[in-house]
């Protein structure tokens, strides 16, 4: 995903920060820093990607439903209802 749709749908960020590390590529990596969540960006050639969200509250969570806070037990039982429900939904062409 580019960085530039992830935030377009979480809107402005509270703070963003160049990140160092010990690579010394020249401050690639940007964390943008919200609220609920934390976006880090990268440069892939021109474009800046998403390389990492983390999650910091339960007031946020992934398409299948895992948040911050989660017991393993719940995180396996929504991936699982997550990928019965894309199995249950495929459609099959013949012909």
């Amino acid at each position: 995903m580019s960085a530039d749709a992830a935030k377009n749908v979480l809107g402005n960020e509270k703070e963003m920060k160049t990140l160092t590390n010990c690579a010394d590529d020249g401050g690639r990596d940007k964390a943008y820093l919200y609220q609920d969540l934390e976006l880090v960006t990268t440069k892939d050639g021109k474009r800046e990607v998403v390389r990492e969200i983390t999650l910091k509250t339960s007031a946020v969570s992934t398409e299948e439903g895992v948040k911050a806070g989660d017991l393993p037990a719940a995180v396996k039982r929504h991936i699982r209802r997550q990928r019965q429900w894309q199995a249950e939904s495929r459609v099959y062409g013949f012909g």
